[in-house]
């Protein structure tokens, strides 16, 4: 799989941010995931921004164009199963928690703290693909996010909230 995707990383200056548990579809290889709202980008899109603000709205349903906001690139990712996609993660601040509503693609919205996060830092054994491995992992509220989410959610915790 070739091609190209955007997902908002959106914290609140409190110190909560959003995620999404994907809806269970056979054709999705993230499928029941925990994920950052977002998706591929479509021939309409002109740029990955405008897929992230598409996305946001379809999946959340915030309009991030009604808002002014300054996006930061937190960089460029690879889901591991495939090399040759890349996904664009954009960081949005937002002064509090807005109202969602789950879209069609999505099972359920979700707002954790970051400490939480920070606190649930594990490693856990799951099977991917019919083989057990052990990986890196946030736990919180019974939450699990791994692989590419939590590759992405890493990358933002060393940047903007390592208080270590």
């Amino acid at each position: 799989m070739k091609g190209y995707a955007a997902v908002a990383v959106i914290t609140t200056r409190a110190g909560d941010i959003l995620f999404i548990r994907r809806r269970v579809n056979p054709r999705d290889p993230w499928s029941g995931d925990i994920a950052f709202p977002g998706g591929r980008k479509t021939n309409s899109d002109r740029h990955l921004l405008d897929t992230v603000y598409r996305e946001v709205y379809e999946e959340v349903g915030i309009r991030l164009d009604k808002f002014t906001i300054e996006p930061i690139v937190l960089g460029v990712f690879n889901p591991m199963s495939y090399p040759d996609y890349k996904v664009y993660a954009y960081l949005i601040w937002m002064d509090h928690k807005y109202p969602v509503s789950p879209g069609d693609e999505v099972d359920e919205v979700i707002w954790l703290s970051i400490d939480s996060l920070v606190k649930g830092r594990c490693t856990r054994y799951l099977r991917i693909l019919k083989v057990v491995r052990e990986v890196d992992c946030f736990k919180s509220n019974g939450i699990v996010i791994w692989g590419l989410t939590y590759r992405i959610l890493d990358r933002f915790l060393h940047r903007f909230y390592d208080r270590e």
